[in-house]
């Protein structure tokens, strides 16, 4: 019976010790990723879609960007859009590309891009310049994008890490993410998709 009691003892010594090392190992791989962290998601594709269905050929430049924010600490998680950091670039975007996007807009009007035909162009307009007109494309598309209503889609929840993968749960929805060898983190399905994360300054 003593032996029997000892070998039990001796082997739920082990499943005990065994659970602590797992336990300190997936501890020690969340605090290792622990941090601030920032994204960068190109949004151009928004404005070149409504070019797109309006049929403007806009030969634009640069792009917009939307920046994310990644904080992992104690195994929580909060992940969220950076609203003002969006409507920046959005705004820098038109005012770069304003001249092609308000060219491309008469020409699809059957206007030329030369000065006769804006002026021709604004005769039928309530527009005194080509300017005021171009000020008030700049304003509609802001406008258009509700940068004022718009919400950081802020989500948090807890975190694990089991090897390069991460696991980040919510109440009702889970996503995935992956800690890459140079110490970025790949996170998927959190909002668009791919996020590509590197440490913050």
């Amino acid at each position: 019976m003593r032996i029997r009691n000892s070998v039990f003892v001796s082997a739920f010594s082990v499943i005990l010790i065994t659970a602590f090392i797992l336990c300190g190992c997936t501890s020690a791989a969340t605090k290792k990723i622990e941090g601030n962290y920032e994204a960068e998601f190109d949004s151009t594709y928004v404005l070149e879609e409504i070019f797109k269905q309006q049929a403007y050929d806009v030969k634009a430049e640069g792009v917009i960007i939307t920046p994310y924010r990644l904080s992992l600490k104690d195994g929580n998680f909060t992940i969220e859009m950076d609203v003002e950091g969006y409507n920046k670039s959005f705004t820098e975007y038109i005012d770069k590309n304003i001249d092609a996007i308000t060219t491309a807009m008469i020409i699809s009007y059957g206007y030329g891009d030369d000065e006769e035909s804006k002026q021709e162009f604004l005769g039928y307009t309530t527009f005194d310049t080509f300017d005021e007109f171009k000020e008030f494309i700049k304003q509609d598309f802001i406008a258009t994008m509700g940068f004022d209503s718009m919400t950081s889609q802020t989500k948090t929840g807890k975190y694990s890490v089991s090897g390069k993968n991460i696991k980040f749960k919510q109440d009702d929805y889970d996503f995935k993410g992956t800690v890459n060898p140079d110490g970025t983190l790949t996170v998927e399905g959190a909002d668009v998709s791919p996020l590509e994360f590197s440490k913050a300054d």
